[in-house]
């Protein structure tokens, strides 16, 4: 988890972790490791009752049922770390975030601190559930650019100050109220895609002002809100009621025929950037098309997104799938040129063992001439026996050669046909649903 874990403020720490490099997982390994730890520290993290699986297979570590108490509250992990792909490794998590502290949180990870900056200044405890997929660089940290995933995010109440775009909307509207908002029971859903964070529509409240929130940030600090409030019409007084006027009397002039009623439909886009945020707001009735067509472009970009992911995601499955068909024919192609060699070897080694023999009979057979008659003979019994004994030792030799040139292809083929299954079976896990 380091990969998400922020930088500690130990300079040492900085260096180290920036220093680290890709952390390789290596091949050949069937290893599992079933894991209880009362207490874990970890960078800036203080884990305890730390439980679960971890195992590692082809250049894949993978999470299993890892819990753990942290942040004051709990943290569930499934999922892996890959590399099969060289220089190129990628995460993909499934987290189970209960009750922690939002704050502790923010500065823990710098995956929240990038695509969720608001959360540092908000309080209280916040639960989620996030499935994650991201590339990382060579120091181990995500790629904000290839982030995608989903999830839900529970809270029972959260504190939010100090965020600009608020204090931006209190000074437009001129109601300080909006500075501060205290949101409860919240349910959101959120999807990301290449680093941007599409916030679905939920409804929260703010006193007795009624919103619907939904629109997107992204990890280079970009946003586009679009907010739907509904204002009690008691709470536009002094230099407030001067700001209902003139945008009663702007909706007027766009033909829209508005009066006031006990609640205010006030429609407010905001953009820019989280550090410097732009405020546009006009009453529902005149802003609809805008408001609408803002939200149409949010669900057009989120599916052209999703397409481009899907597309992307295809197109590696289909070069990682290749790579892996080139990777088994070169297996193949030295297993036969190694299976080749054992047996022209053995071929050669079966003619000088035949060579020999025959020299010797011949030898043996040329000695017994010269001793007479039933010498010779004796000598030709003896020169086949040699030549036979020698034929058996070649032929044994040969088949072994045989034998061993057979189980170096098989061994090839088993290997060869793993490299293919496993690309397939990751470049489908890749390709999602």
């Amino acid at each position: 988890m380091n990969d998400f874990a922020s930088d500690s403020d130990d300079a040492s720490s900085v260096s180290d972790t920036a220093s680290i490099g890709i952390i390789e997982i290596p091949g050949g390994i069937d290893f599992v490791l079933t894991a209880a730890f009362d207490q874990v520290i970890y960078d800036n993290m203080d884990l305890k009752n730390v439980k679960g699986v971890m195992k590692i297979k082809d250049k894949v570590l993978s999470l299993e049922n890892l819990n753990m108490n942290t942040l004051e509250g709990a943290l569930g992990i499934n999922g892996t770390y890959s590399t099969v792909v060289d220089g190129k490794p990628a995460v993909d998590f499934r987290l189970d975030i209960r009750d922690v502290d939002v704050r502790q949180a923010f500065q823990t990870f710098n995956t929240m601190e990038m695509l969720a900056p608001i959360a540092g200044l908000a309080s209280g405890k916040i639960s989620t559930l996030l499935s994650i997929k991201t590339d990382l660089d060579g120091n181990m940290m995500p790629v904000f650019s290839s982030v995608n995933g989903d999830g839900r995010l529970m809270s029972q109440a959260l504190t939010i100050s100090n965020v600009n775009s608020f204090n931006k909307l209190a000074e437009t509207l001129k109601i300080d109220k909006f500075r501060q908002w205290v949101i409860e029971k919240v349910n959101l859903s959120f999807e990301m895609v290449d680093g941007k964070v599409f916030v679905k529509p939920f409804t929260t409240a703010l006193g007795n002002t009624k919103a619907e929130i939904s629109g997107w940030n992204s990890f280079d600090q970009t946003l586009e809100y679009v907010m739907q409030l509904n204002i009690p019409r008691s709470e536009f007084g002094g230099a407030a009621n001067n700001i209902l006027n003139n945008l009663v009397s702007e909706a007027n002039r766009k033909g829209a025929n508005f009066s006031i009623g006990e609640m205010i439909p006030v429609a407010v886009l905001i953009g820019g950037t989280i550090s410097d945020p732009t405020i546009t707001t006009s009453l529902k009735t005149a802003a609809g098309n805008a408001v609408d067509q803002m939200k149409q472009q949010i669900t057009e970009t989120i599916q052209q997104k999703k397409e481009e992911v899907v597309a992307k995601a295809r197109e590696e499955a289909g070069k990682l799938v290749e790579e892996a068909n080139l990777q088994a024919q070169k297996i193949l192609s030295d297993a036969q040129k190694r299976a080749d060699e054992v047996v022209r070897l053995a071929d050669e080694s079966a003619a000088k063992i035949r060579s020999e023999a025959d020299k010797q009979a011949e030898q043996l057979i040329a000695e017994g001439r010269k001793k007479g008659p039933i010498a010779e003979m004796a000598a030709k019994k003896a020169a086949e026996k040699v030549k036979s004994e020698a034929a058996e030792k070649a032929d044994k030799l040969v088949m072994e050669a045989q034998k061993q040139s057979g189980n170096i292809m098989a061994k090839a083929r088993l290997e060869s046909d793993k490299v293919v299954n496993d690309a397939r079976i990751k470049a489908e896990g890749n390709q999602g649903p």
